[in-house]
């Protein structure tokens, strides 16, 4: 049963909001071809966004079913959600640093060190 305050409301209501969008980032991220893409840097998006739509449905769960047959699930529900945004904030810095390496990968900068010197 959600709970009666205005505030309480509001925050599952944009909760539920946050799970709408990230489910829809999710679907249209899927029917959009990446031919140039990497595979790598691919999956790391999808887990990504995976993991916050995880994240914001144990955040739902929270304001909307805080108990099952008496027991309180909160916590649980909160600790699975904040693991999930754990992860899924390291999976878009691993997105980054994939993306660092295949720049790093094209001949023009891995040139030898410049030897010249500016002297005032």
């Amino acid at each position: 049963m959600p709970s009666t305050s205005s505030t309480d409301n509001w925050v599952g209501f944009s909760a539920i909001c946050v799970l709408g969008y990230t489910l829809v980032l999710i679907a249209i991220h899927m029917f959009i071809p990446h031919p140039s893409a990497s595979k790598k840097v691919i999956t790391l998006s999808y887990t990504s966004l995976t993991l916050l739509a995880m994240a914001q449905a144990c955040i739902v769960g929270t304001y909307f079913v805080p108990h099952i047959s008496g027991f309180c699930i909160c916590s649980f529900l909160w600790w699975i959600a904040a693991t999930c945004y754990i992860l899924s904030i390291y999976c878009i810095k691993l997105v980054y640093i994939e993306r660092v390496s295949i720049l790093n990968k094209h001949p023009m900068l891995n040139s030898k060190n410049v030897e010249i010197w500016i002297k005032y």
